[in-house]
């Protein structure tokens, strides 16, 4: 990842937050989605995934199982609000 460390990333929701903030919001908004989920609990190892060597950091924890709280307090807020404004 670049332009934010690690340890910056674990306190702030880094890029996550915002994009799921706006990814939730957009299909809570939607009559024809009836759920959304962000599917990576984990991001993927530093040495990268085996068949490609793929090491995106997509997860709310990082491979060490720390959670990235910026990140994970971000999606909370995010399904909350989804979940109040879908209520209606």
């Amino acid at each position: 990842m670049t332009g934010i460390s690690d340890d910056a990333f674990r306190r702030t929701a880094g890029p996550h937050g915002p994009a799921h903030a706006r990814f939730t919001a957009s299909a809570a908004s939607n009559p024809q989605i009836v759920g959304a989920h962000w599917f990576p609990y984990t991001g993927q190892p530093v040495t990268g995934r085996l068949l490609d060597g793929e090491n995106s950091h997509i997860g709310l924890v990082g491979i060490t199982d720390m959670p990235f709280a910026g990140s994970v307090g971000a999606v909370q807020a995010a399904n909350q609000l989804a979940e109040r404004s879908s209520a209606h």
